[in-house]
């Protein structure tokens, strides 16, 4: 016995494509887009925590002990260091709070570094992703 499918009627009108929205709540988007600069989410209590409590103080630790640029890149640096770079960036599993992994930098070497990462690796200020997370940079 072989079963056989009876086709569906034509539909004579399209179908209504209306946005999901879940009954009792408005639409809301999560932060403020607006325009071609939308701002960021704020940091989470857990990271702004860690921010004010480990990382600033190194930061001003650091830049106090060593304050020129530690890159170098090219003729745009500066000669002194805005900011610290991380040569294992949080996305590839570095840590922003440990010594070994901060060097300071200006915004223009930074933003460099940032631009070539090939380069950059080639340089040992960045380190390249898929290394052991135990890796110790440079």
């Amino acid at each position: 016995m072989t079963l056989q499918r009876t086709p569906l009627p034509a539909r004579t009108s399209p179908m209504p494509r209306t946005p999901f929205r879940a009954p009792g709540r408005e639409e809301r988007l999560p932060w403020p887009v607006q325009g071609p600069r939308a701002k960021l989410p704020p940091r989470s209590r857990k990271t702004a925590k860690v921010y004010r409590e480990q990382r600033v103080p190194l930061t001003q630790e650091m830049l106090a002990d060593h304050p020129g640029c530690g890159i170098r890149w090219d003729e745009r640096c500066r000669g002194l260091a805005d900011a610290l770079h991380e040569i294992l960036s949080r996305g590839r599993g570095g840590s922003i709070t440990g010594r070994a992994n901060c060097i300071p930098a200006c915004n223009p070497c930074n933003e460099a570094v940032s631009s070539n990462p090939a380069e950059a690796e080639k340089r040992g200020f960045l380190l390249p992703s898929g290394r052991p997370s135990k890796a110790v940079p440079r």
